[in-house]
């Protein structure tokens, strides 16, 4: 821990150590669930310096981690209440931990945008792969927990000979370390992510406060993206909740813009202002007005041309007309390539 920077050292001593942690918290859940229990094991000098090559911002790295550990947990916690999609599954679970006395769950990194979870056979370890590039959105997370503890087993055997009355089922432990185990686990390259929606499922599992990123970093990754453009008196109002497409939007129009009448002088010369939300800390914008340089000209600023390319080059769906409004909607996620 000594190598780390000071913000992730504070961070795992506030979020993931303290006994009054929210994520402690809902190991403890897990653990008067199962009756047995639940040893928790994340190298945090490890994960980051794998994570740091493509995600080096150190102050949501923790949240981030801890975020998917507990999408994990309350996907878990669903299936363990019999809500899952197989009713055998809960038999098969319960057989794996017997065998090893607890619940053990593993931290490593991982290649790509979504968080996986695999059975360590070797152990009986539920490993739980933070993405390196955490760039979807909890409800797509989830989703890919959800497939993932679906085929969590494989064809494994389900053991008749495992007595219920197991010793270390009436110990209902609390030694949840941070220890690390030996890397015996292979990073996987493939994508996690299932073409089911989790929401769909009811399941509703809301994450914590202090486990969601600050706002200019979780909208945008999080889908749906909104954008709606006003006309307004001498001007053009367009709020956006996913800023990359806004700043798309202003930079291509700024740039064809016809700036000091170098493409006509009888033509207005227009400004494109960014304008920072009322959200977070961090520089975050959420609205472009586009409005005549003192005015002038406002009659001949044709929105057309901006709607087309919401929905052309954005790909952007309307979704509603109102008088001088239009409302649009993307449920895929944006990429820079």
């Amino acid at each position: 821990m000594a190598n780390l920077p000071l913000k992730i050292r504070k961070d795992v001593r506030d979020l993931w150590d303290s006994p009054d942690s929210k994520i402690r918290k809902k190991f403890k859940e897990l653990q008067e669930l199962l009756g047995t229990e639940v040893t928790v094991h994340a190298n945090w000098e490890q994960l980051w310096s794998e994570v740091q090559q493509t995600s080096p911002q150190k102050d949501v790295f923790v949240p981030r981690s801890i975020s998917t550990v507990e999408v994990v947990c309350g996907v878990l916690l669903v299936w363990l209440e019999g809500r899952g999609d197989d009713p055998q599954w809960v038999e098969r679970f319960l057989d794996e931990i017997m065998r090893a006395g607890r619940l053990k769950m593993n931290l490593v990194a991982r290649k790509g945008d979504t968080p996986k979870v695999r059975w360590v056979k070797q152990g009986s370890t539920l490993q739980v792969e933070v993405p390196e590039n955490n760039s979807v959105g909890v409800s797509a997370a989830r989703s890919a927990v959800w497939s993932d503890l679906s085929g969590l087993f494989g064809a494994l055997e389900i053991r008749s000979d495992v007595s219920a009355s197991h010793e270390d089922w009436a110990d209902v432990g609390a030694d949840l370390t941070s220890e690390a185990l030996p890397a015996h686990y292979q990073t996987s390259l493939a994508a996690a992510q299932s073409g089911l929606s989790y929401d769909r499922r009811g399941t509703g599992i809301l994450p914590t406060v202090d486990t969601l990123s600050k706002p200019d970093e979780l909208f945008r990754t999080t889908t749906p993206y909104y954008m709606t453009l006003y006309i307004q008196s001498g001007a053009i109002l367009i709020q956006a909740s996913h800023q990359p497409s806004l700043e798309l939007l202003a930079d291509y129009f700024r740039q064809w813009n016809n700036q000091s009448g170098q493409h006509s002088p009888l033509l207005p010369n227009l400004t494109f202002q960014l304008q920072e939300s009322v959200y977070g800390m961090a520089p975050c914008f959420d609205s472009l007005r586009i409005a005549p340089v003192r005015g002038l000209g406002w009659d001949r600023i044709n929105p057309m041309y901006i709607l087309s390319f919401i929905e052309g080059i954005l790909g952007y769906t309307s979704v509603r007309t109102d008088p001088g409004a239009w409302h649009f909607k993307r449920t895929e996620p944006l990429v820079r390539v």
